[in-house]
């Protein structure tokens, strides 16, 4: 394999990263929430029982598909397939002292994809 050949190869490659990055963030929104705002919701008190988190974000799916998709767009490409699984298997991401914790119905809308690949 010479040069321009891996060259194209990675360029492939990371096209086929940024259509799965477009995929990821065109997944459904919550139906269980009315977005009122960019940081405000309408939600069943029931709905926050049941998954006892109080955070709008948890409820965005939009906010929790774009930080899956800035995820792909900038880990290097040997590391995206296995974020993406850990992510899955945990539904939680840390970052520089940060975690994120993803509803359930994000990871099971992000498997659609991952295992249509």
């Amino acid at each position: 394999m010479n040069r321009k050949s891996i060259v194209n190869r990675i360029n492939q490659i990371k096209s086929e990263l940024q259509q799965l990055a477009k995929q990821v963030r065109e997944l459904p929104p919550n139906p269980n929430v009315e977005q009122l705002g960019h940081n405000c919701i309408s939600i069943k008190s029931s709905e926050l029982f049941k998954h006892d988190k109080w955070s709008p974000g948890y409820y965005i799916f939009s906010d929790q598909y774009n930080t899956i998709a800035e995820l792909i767009e900038t880990l290097p490409i040997d590391e995206v397939l296995s974020k993406l699984n850990r992510i899955i298997k945990t539904k939680r991401y840390y970052s520089k002292g940060n975690t994120t914790m993803f509803h359930p119905q994000v990871i099971e809308n992000l498997k659609t994809i991952i295992e249509k690949e």
